[in-house]
């Protein structure tokens, strides 16, 4: 316990705690015109255009997060 505690006390390296060889890349995107993704191992893509009166109503964070979590659904 007490290396660890020393081990811990001089910093511990972010790369010893992140898992850096991803298993599964998506990619997806919005714009204040629609939301789409795509999962470059299957070749799943999905394309949403927003509605006109719905535009401009949210921000372009909110739109991006709802991109990730449909592509990440949808390939499920």
């Amino acid at each position: 316990m007490k290396s660890f505690l020393d081990y811990a006390k001089e910093g511990v390296s972010m790369n010893a705690l992140v898992f850096r060889k991803p298993t599964h890349v998506y990619s997806s995107d919005s714009s204040k015109f629609g939301l789409g993704g795509y999962y470059i191992a299957t070749g799943k893509a999905w394309h949403f255009e927003l509605p006109i009166d719905c535009r401009l109503r949210t921000s372009l964070n909110s739109l991006e997060f709802l991109a990730c979590l449909i592509t990440i659904w949808l390939v499920l």
